[in-house]
């Protein structure tokens, strides 16, 4: 009776992923899996057709079937231990680790449900992700910041893109692990966007022009490595008003004269004229493609 209460318990929270995961694989086979905020309990509903990427931090699935589940198999640890302190004591670790896991079991449940293309952050916290693990997936590993991330190359097959690099060490890291992998002697590089803190950024440098520099650092330092991507933030974040928004977007329009056509893909954090005019020599230095956020648009 207690392995069947078991056996239900998950897979009512299974077959909740995968009621999520099917609406997901009926569009665009891409999920950005990334952990949950701090107090975040609840389903965002929206409209799956209107993304082409699903964010699980929008999307998300209700933890309760998780908390219930971890309740009923704790519930039938109280049972099964028939009151030895020691033996409940080493059951319920268990069972708290394997609640943790519920990362790889939202892979797995999405796997099944047909999507391939997957962005993950934290993947070394992820206990088990890389236990039978198909090669079949290709993936994106986001906000990575410790130079173990570089074992990213050897662990997953399909390494696409690595987003969000937060230490010019890790881009060492990450070139070296990359130079050594027989899987990109063919001349491929590994493909990575760099996230840094304005000040920890000149700090790294020391250089004024620090976004142009470091587009040249990975070039000329990291040959293994393409960086097509450059997020630079001075910590503020405040909205801007509509109006505001609007002459960016203008300012913006004519500083794209100079990127000879390319799309604007080119991630770079914009908040006022002084930061678009930084955009110009970053232009210049050879990105295939531009993304830009304006904070508050």
């Amino acid at each position: 009776m207690a392995a069947t209460a078991a056996g239900d318990s998950k897979g009512t929270f299974r077959s909740a992923l995968f009621v999520v995961a099917t609406r997901i694989g009926s569009g665009r086979r891409e999920v950005l899996l990334n952990r949950r905020r701090p107090g975040r309990r609840q389903v965002a509903a929206r409209s799956l057709e209107e993304d082409l990427t699903v964010d699980f931090d929008d999307l998300d699935f209700d933890v309760s079937e998780l908390t219930e589940t971890t309740d009923r198999l704790e519930n039938i640890v109280e049972v099964v231990s028939n009151g030895n302190r020691h033996r409940r004591r080493d059951l319920k670790t268990s069972i708290s680790a394997s609640a943790r896991n519920a990362h790889w079991l939202q892979l797995q449940v999405l796997y099944d449900a047909g999507i391939r293309n997957f962005r993950h952050s934290n993947l070394l916290q992820t206990r088990g992700f890389n236990k039978d693990l198909p090669t079949n997936v290709s993936w994106r590993v986001v906000n990575v910041r410790r130079t173990s991330a570089a074992s990213f190359v050897d662990r997953l097959f399909n390494l696409e893109v690595v987003e969000g690099v937060h230490d010019i060490e890790v881009l060492n890291a990450l070139n070296a692990s990359v130079s050594k992998n027989k899987r990109y002697r063919d001349g491929r590089r590994l493909k990575v966007s760099v996230a840094l803190a304005q000040s920890s950024l000149e700090s790294s440098l020391s250089v004024a022009g620090a976004e142009t520099e470091l587009i040249t650092y990975v070039k000329d330092e990291c040959p293994s490595l393409e960086c097509i991507g450059l997020y630079v933030s001075d910590g503020s974040e405040d909205l801007l008003d509509e109006s505001r928004v609007r002459s960016l977007r203008e300012q913006l329009g004519q500083v794209m004269g100079i990127a000879d056509g390319r799309k604007l893909e080119f991630s770079y954090f914009v908040q006022d004229a002084e930061d678009v005019i930084r955009l110009e020599p970053i232009l210049a230095t050879g990105l295939s493609s531009l993304r830009l956020d304006i904070v508050g648009a």
